[in-house]
């Protein structure tokens, strides 16, 4: 996720309010650095792309 925010051609300057925008980046399990930590893919993801998170010792 990052803000962003459109703006003018011909000015520079900004046009409407600024906005999330989410790329299109998924989450690698093996990403997460903390060992206890651990990305379960949710049931029933139509994308395959999401996850849970949820705390193993």
């Amino acid at each position: 996720m990052k803000v962003s925010q459109k703006h003018w051609a011909h000015s520079g300057e900004p046009k409407g309010e600024p906005y999330l925008s989410a790329s299109n980046i998924g989450v690698i399990v093996a990403s997460i650095p903390d060992v206890g930590m651990h990305a379960k893919l949710k049931p029933g993801s139509k994308s395959g792309r999401a996850y849970y998170y949820i705390w193993e010792k």
